[in-house]
């Protein structure tokens, strides 16, 4: 296995070998922060409370662990204990999709955590997000000449979000694993994809959804590895009284919000020197009087997503796709956030969905609902822009999260790399260029080119190589410069012709370590698919994260700096 190590916040790199990762910070001060933070919540002095959010949190913690339980109950036995709302609560989330081993390893970094705490572990099933495409990358060709090529797992749909996206072509869909082991014969025994699609067929049988199909064949795979958590869908939490209520909230301080969350972004920007208006994010726009709100929203006649607008009345608000449709909420009065949320709950039933975009999703988690959220290296570095709109917004300081990353590589075996051998061969081909005299008097050199040469030939060496001397010696003038350039580069071609057996070789091993390269950069890709994988290779990799904890027991070296 590779390197294990925690840099600081500023200094976030994916892991580069093959079984490394990055836990930031280390899993016992994660820990130490989920019961301090639990704490703090039981005593009403976290930043939820500071921020005026504190009843809010307690009836939204228990919506999520109601619908988790009920979600995961639906597909797979629960292992909790009762009582789960008195416990601390982390949660972690991704999209529902064939994600590569780094992405996976945060789902076993949530179980570990939540053993050590005795936390209620849930993993947002992101729900929300669209498919951007249904081919996958795979290895194809020779372990001598790999390529790079693409699998589909089913026929593509443009753009439908993963809560309603069904699988489209089930043959396609479930030849999936037959198709894989094929491609990938010369590269892995036996990929692990056989055993995920054992739980998906028997999901695909009670599921049409595809992103649903995969998290919770996903999830019964981790139940038989131990892993003790829940899982939830975005959508489930977006349709809880609690989130409703603070969507309400947004809508009806949004012009105060979209300065603050634009303000956030440019200072952001400016930070890290990026240029792109639509980096990382682009910011919430307008149209006349109508002004973007940080959510999607949806019909399920037109289930391509579209941005949420707002204009504002006297006593009320307008909701708008600015495609057609439009939408009403009444906010008079002391209840009118009450009454925009019981409105709000009744898009559903008239096949209108509303949904938090990927900012404000770990913003509501972050914020409200857990005591501790693991990131991505991605989306924790997007949340610095969440971290300056809860200080802006809410006038609190940001709670902390947890970076989880780590690399495996497809194909076993020492890969190493062959970039500096490369940059060697250039170094030597830009030597016989720029320098060819040095090869005659170097020694051991010379001798060798001094065999392939006749006496005349010799005769013409030394001449060149006295005339290169002359002329580097010269003093460089301002009326010389050209000449004593043009001089010195007819003499390196000169060189060229008794040089043609070296440069023949150089130029043989360059070609052959730009093959290698291109071949290592193959087999170095870190997006493989975590089903693609040997059970082996997988287990070795995900569960240092319980290997780490057991030397944390011992006493044994978890530190930013140890390895």
């Amino acid at each position: 296995m590779g390197q294990i190590g925690w840099p600081s916040k500023t200094h976030w790199v994916v892991p580069s070998e093959s079984g490394g990762i990055l836990l930031d910070p280390p899993l016992e001060e994660a820990a130490c922060l989920v019961v301090q933070n639990h704490e703090r919540r039981v005593n009403g002095a976290d930043v939820a409370s500071h921020a005026g959010l504190g009843e809010l949190t307690r009836s939204a913690r228990r919506e999520i662990i109601e619908a988790a339980v009920a979600y995961t109950t639906g597909y797979r036995d629960l292992d909790f204990p009762r009582q789960l709302e008195q416990r601390p609560l982390i949660l972690s989330g991704h999209q529902p999709e064939l994600f590569h081993p780094g992405v996976w390893l945060k789902n076993f970094v949530l179980a570990e955590i939540a053993r050590r705490t005795g936390a209620v572990p849930i993993n947002l099933v992101i729900d929300a997000d669209t498919i951007k495409g249904t081919s996958l990358p795979i290895l194809q060709g020779t372990l001598a000449n790999p390529q790079l090529g693409t699998i589909s797992l089913d026929d593509y749909q443009p753009l439908v979000p993963f809560e309603i996206r069904e699988v489209q072509n089930p043959e396609c869909f479930l030849s999936f694993p037959q198709r894989v082991c094929e491609q990938l014969g010369p590269f892995v025994a036996k990929p692990f994809v056989l055993d995920l699609w054992k739980f998906v067929k028997q999901r695909f049988g009670e599921e049409k959804r595809l992103g649903y199909i995969l998290a919770q064949s996903r999830h019964l795979l981790e139940k038989e590895w131990g892993l003790v958590t829940l899982e939830v869908p975005q959508s489930r939490v977006c349709r809880s009284r609690s989130h409703l209520l603070f969507v309400a909230r947004l809508l009806t301080e949004l012009p105060r919000f979209r300065e603050v969350y634009n303000a956030a972004l440019a200072r952001y920007r400016r930070l890290h020197r990026v240029r792109s208006a639509a980096q990382p994010l682009p910011d919430l726009g307008s149209q006349g009087e109508w002004i973007e709100a940080p959510f999607w929203v949806w019909r399920r006649d037109k289930p391509r997503r579209k941005p949420l607008f707002v204009s504002a009345k006297e006593d009320r608000i307008v909701l708008s796709d600015r495609n057609g449709w439009e939408f009403p909420l009444d906010v008079a009065g002391s209840v009118g956030v009450e009454k925009a949320a019981e409105c709000l709950a009744d898009l559903a039933s008239a096949g209108v969905f509303l949904r938090c975009r990927a900012l404000m999703t770990t913003l509501w988690a972050r914020l409200v609902l857990a005591d501790y959220f693991i990131h991505g290296i991605g989306g924790a570095k997007y949340d610095e822009v969440t971290d300056d709109i809860i200080r802006e917004f809410f006038g609190v300081e940001p709670p902390p999260y947890m970076v989880v990353s780590g690399t495996l590589w497809l194909v076993k075996g020492e890969h190493r790399s062959c970039v500096e051998d490369l940059r060697a061969v250039e170094a030597e081909l830009r030597q016989v260029r720029f320098h060819p005299e040095r090869l005659f008097t170097n020694g051991s050199v010379d001798a060798k080119l001094e065999a392939n040469l006749s006496h005349d030939e010799l005769k013409v060496v030394e001449e060149l190589i006295a005339a290169k001397h002359a002329w580097i010696s010269k003093q460089q003038t301002r009326e010389n410069a050209r000449e004593r350039f043009l001089a010195i580069r007819q003499i390196n071609e000169a060189f060229q012709p008794f040089l043609a057996s070296i440069v023949g070789q150089l130029e043989e091993r360059r070609r052959k370590l730009l093959q290698q390269i291109r071949r290592q950069s193959i087999f170095r890709y870190r997006e493989f698919p975590f089903c693609f994988f040997e059970e082996s290779s997988l287990r070795e990799f995900l569960q240092q994260v319980t290997k780490l904890s057991r030397a944390d027991a011992t006493g044994s070296g978890n530190s930013r700096n140890s390895a």
